[in-house]
């Protein structure tokens, strides 16, 4: 019994020495008060410790002060910098911050899960007030465990956060060296986590770098036996190596095993202490070269002192060892070939100051830097630094020296390993030639070039873009936005569309910009912007180039102000080459000559000239061609319809800007109407003329006329006359009558209009139907009427009957024995009047008919009807359609007509509209519309 109590006590004591000594802040504390609240708590009906901790934070609060610390070894008092443990003792909250106590809450939920061992990151505070960062890490015994005590233990990582705040500054460079270096390399902190690493190193496990940053090795997938080591399997592992380096030692080890995506690599590896600029050690630096061909070629031939031999001769490196008292002791061949000696003897001869030039590029002497550099590597460890070195056939070229310091038997050396960078420096220099084009392209190209952030905000711009801006120099457009330049709604849209590029990733791509200023004219410009990415892909931000094309915008400005007033021309436009084919065809060509822009666009001009005025334009086109202008000349055409037409032309050359004639412009007037009108015109004069010779002819006969009825009214009124003459006096008495008929047409031909009123022409119309409804009915004639309302016309009521009367007897009389029987009556509403029209479905007018239908004494009736047509058995004077048509042109109207024979004809009367003034007509106020003037 006493012996096993003596071993207890020796037990005791010895976790006690190995607690109070340890140099990690050990801490012993009390939790069961904090069980037997979590144990109070549970009783209440589904209670659950997560949603209580969320729902009540200040919980964590008061569950640190339920945990008693009972005990801290020395480690801790000068962690927390307390003069006794007495300080630290009680209630655990005086060494802990929010940031602890806020975090605190998953080691409650541990010790309520029966959770044994917990790690986490946290802050602390010591009594001086000065904040900790450390690695707590908590071992929780069972609730049923004979010692109940919770011992925590407590790493500070305080320096390693500073050393990664301050190496963070220079991450980025760091990562460009090792990324672009053919051999593995890594940096690790102080608690042998990943900090940095290349493709290289990291491939060998099939991550990216990034996956492994933050890391163990064994975390990141390397076994454990190689990184912890094996004893029974005789691996050392390498995180002996590494905490060797910790310590200050730069350590080489060759033939390095290491396993990763399903295979053994090998690497010759250099670990070697980080330093911080006051020469701390914060973490490993190691570099590998991978030499997995080599050991498999050494594996198979059993011999490690070969192997390395291989190594050796086979680098592509330059590898020699030197003392720093004696020189060179051996070369490896690729070094021989690098410096071009003759053998290993020759090389050991030489000296580092012989084997460069007198002066490195920085002008100090190159015998007094290789001491230097010997000296900082026998120091550090290692040192690695550029160098300019000297063949012997005296080329210098530029090399990466890593020097390494070795003791072999007692003895410091140093191994020196030489990369030529003569083709790195190559690229280097290739690389600032072409920034400087990338500058004199920016100082120089006209058009605007400029990079911006993800803010859009200036980073960088050329020369003419800052000159365009107002600016003095590029630089002050540095931080600034559009909005600093141009009006807010440019700088909204210019903002918005880079934005958009930065979320999607599609560039825009010659896109014409208007950019509005606040103080000056709009300018235009041609864009295209894209994503401004780094290395590894991220997008920075955006850049784009900008052509200033406003000259050319206000030209197509003017261009179009042009062609929109060539559009909307009514005359025919028509560009025409040397070739006589049409190069240009206007809106107004297409309703002249309907055909299209497509159709005749390369077609030649001879499709629109009648084959008898070939020669005449000819002559015309070749007085142009010789520099004369051709003003309103009247010619005929050739409508695609087929239907020739007279045109006024206006022919004059295009040049091109250095004066040389390359074409013709042609601009029509279409004169068709115009001519008819005025040959209408000129019958109306004719008419006039012949109304003036009729109305005294007239005169006359009506005196006849008055005589020869009196004499036949004498005879019957004689009481004896004989039965035979009573017929013969009728008879001819019927005949007077008809030349009084006639004799009263000739006059209406001249007599004054009557008196003039405001009427409407449906109204007119609806008051005649019905003296023709019994015909209508008879003859089984189907009547259209289509009259709507029309605003007033002026005229005389009965004779403006009278045209419409005859319209209409006209129409019913072509119906005769004509399968189709319809008549329409519509009216409607005309440009400055109204119209009034009759459509029949009858014999229709022979085409060579139409130019005479309103003369006096022709008729399509009677003795001018066809022989043997319905219309002969008609009786007609002729005269109807030459007063209608006298009198609407006396109202300043006019009768249009239009008729196939065997189809039908319309007749469309057009009246002006009445001008009335305090409800009278004003005389002569529509005289000149429609084309005519007062008879």
């Amino acid at each position: 019994m006493k012996k096993a109590t003596h071993t207890a006590i020796q037990k005791g004591e010895k976790y006690r020495s190995i607690f109070e000594h340890s140099s990690v802040s050990l801490w012993e504390e009390d939790i069961s008060k904090l069980r037997s609240k979590l144990a109070e708590l549970k009783k209440g009906r589904n209670f659950n410790l997560r949603e209580h901790l969320t729902a009540h934070p200040e919980f964590v609060r008061e569950a640190v002060g339920l945990i008693e610390v009972t005990d801290v070894n020395q480690a801790t008092l000068g962690l927390f910098e307390a003069d006794c443990k007495g300080q630290l003792l009680g209630p655990l909250t005086l060494v802990l911050d929010d940031v602890s106590r806020t975090s605190f809450s998953g080691m409650i939920l541990a010790i309520d899960d029966g959770i044994s061992d917990i790690e986490s990151i946290s802050a602390a505070v010591t009594i001086t007030g000065k904040k900790l960062a450390v690695i707590v890490k908590s071992h929780i015994p069972h609730a049923d465990a004979a010692y109940s005590h919770m011992i925590v233990s407590i790493i500070d990582i305080t320096a390693r956060k500073l050393a990664e705040e301050r190496e963070l500054e220079s991450a980025n460079i760091l990562h460009s060296i090792i990324e672009s270096a053919p051999d593995a390399i890594f940096v690790k902190d102080r608690s042998l986590r990943m900090v940095l690493c290349n493709s290289v190193h990291s491939r060998s496990i099939g991550k990216e770098p990034e996956d492994t940053y933050g890391k163990t090795d064994v975390e990141n997938g390397w076994s454990a036996e190689l990184v912890k080591g094996c004893p029974e399997k005789g691996i050392e592992g390498w995180e002996k190596n590494e905490m060797a380096a910790l310590l200050g030692t730069t350590v080489q080890v060759s033939d390095m095993p290491t396993s990763g995506n399903d295979e053994t690599r090998y690497f010759n590896l250099v670990k070697m202490p980080l330093r911080d600029r006051d020469g701390a050690v914060i973490g490993v630096i190691g570099i590998g070269l991978d030499v997995t061909k080599r050991k498999r070629a050494e594996d198979e031939l059993r011999e490690s002192e070969e192997r390395y031999r291989s190594l050796y001769v086979d680098s592509r490196d330059a590898i020699m060892m030197l003392s720093p008292e004696r020189g060179f002791l051996a070369g490896n061949p690729a070094a021989i070939k690098l410096f071009g000696c003759r053998d290993e003897q020759d090389f050991t001869i030489q000296t580092a100051a012989s084997l460069s030039p007198e002066y490195q590029p920085d002008g100090v002497a190159s015998s007094d830097r290789s001491l230097e550099m010997m000296r900082l590597a026998l120091e550090k460890g290692s040192h690695l630094f550029e160098w300019t070195h000297r063949r012997m056939d005296g080329t210098d070229f530029p090399a990466t020296v890593l020097l390494s310091r070795l003791e072999i038997s007692g003895t410091r050396l140093l191994q020196a390993t030489v990369h030529d960078i003569t083709k790195q420096k190559q690229a280097e220099a290739a690389l600032a030639w072409e920034r400087n084009l990338f500058n004199m392209l920016m100082e120089n190209l006209p058009d605007y070039i400029y990079f911006k952030d993800k803010m859009s905000r200036f980073i960088r711009t050329n020369t003419s873009h800052a000159r365009v801006l107002g600016l003095r120099d590029p630089s002050e457009a540095v931080g600034k936005t559009d909005a600093d330049f141009y009006s807010v709604d440019h700088a909204q849209k210019a903002l918005e569309d880079e934005q958009r590029i930065i979320s999607t990733g599609r560039p825009l791509v010659d896109v014409e910009e208007c950019e509005t200023h606040p103080d000056r004219p709009n300018t235009w410009v041609l864009t295209t912007k894209m994503t401004l990415r780094d290395p590894t892909g991220a997008i920075l931000g955006t850049f784009g180039i900008s052509h200033d094309i406003t000259r050319r915008k206000q030209l197509e400005l003017a261009n179009q102000q042009l062609a929109t007033l060539v559009e909307s021309a009514d005359d025919a436009i028509v560009g025409i080459d040397l070739d006589r084919r049409i190069a240009y065809w206007s809106k107004g060509a297409e309703r002249l000559y309907g055909y299209t822009v497509e159709e005749m666009t390369g077609t030649a001009t001879s499709t629109l000239i009648p084959p008898d005025l070939e020669e005449e334009a000819r002559h015309m086109r070749e007085r142009v061609i010789r520099g004369e202008q051709i003003t309103h000349y009247e010619t005929a055409r050739l409508r695609k319809d087929g239907k020739r037409i007279i045109v006024s032309l206006t022919l004059s050359a295009i040049r091109n800007p250095e004066g040389s004639i390359v074409g013709m412009a042609s601009t029509a007037r279409d004169v068709t109407a115009q001519k008819a009108l005025q040959a209408q015109l000129n019958r109306m004069q004719r008419l006039e003329s012949l109304a003036t010779l009729a109305g005294g002819v007239a005169h006359q006969f009506n005196n006849i006329n008055t005589v020869v009825k009196g004499y036949l009214q004498l005879i019957q009124s004689e009481k004896s006359l004989p039965a035979r003459l009573v017929s013969f006096v009728e008879a001819a008495n019927s005949g007077v009558q008809k030349a009084v008929d006639i004799t009263d047409s000739l006059l209406a031909l001249t007599e004054p209009g009557g008196s003039l009123s405001a009427l409407r022409l449906e109204v007119l119309a609806r008051s005649l139907l019905p003296l023709y409804e019994k015909r209508i009915e008879e003859e089984k004639v189907h009547l259209v009427l289509d009259v709507g309302e029309t605003p007033q016309v002026q005229g005389d009521e009965s004779r403006l009957k009278f045209v419409l009367s005859s319209l209409i007897s006209n129409a019913l009389d072509s119906l005769l024995d004509q399968p189709a029987r319809e008549v329409c009556v519509r009216s409607g509403n005309a440009k400055d009047g109204a119209y009034i029209e009759v459509q029949d479905s009858g014999c229709g007018i022979p085409e060579e008919d139409l130019a005479r239908i309103f003369s006096p004494f022709f008729s399509g009736k009677g003795e001018w009807a066809p022989h043997g047509s319905p219309q002969a058995r008609l009786k007609g004077v002729g005269l109807s359609l030459a007063i209608s048509s006298t009198t609407v042109a006396e109202y300043g109207g006019r009768i249009d007509v239009q008729s196939i024979k065997g189809k039908g004809s319309t007749f469309r009367v057009l009246m002006p509209l009445a001008d009335v003034m305090h409800g009278q007509i004003v005389e002569g106020a529509a005289a000149h519309r429609f084309g005519h003037t007062k008879a």
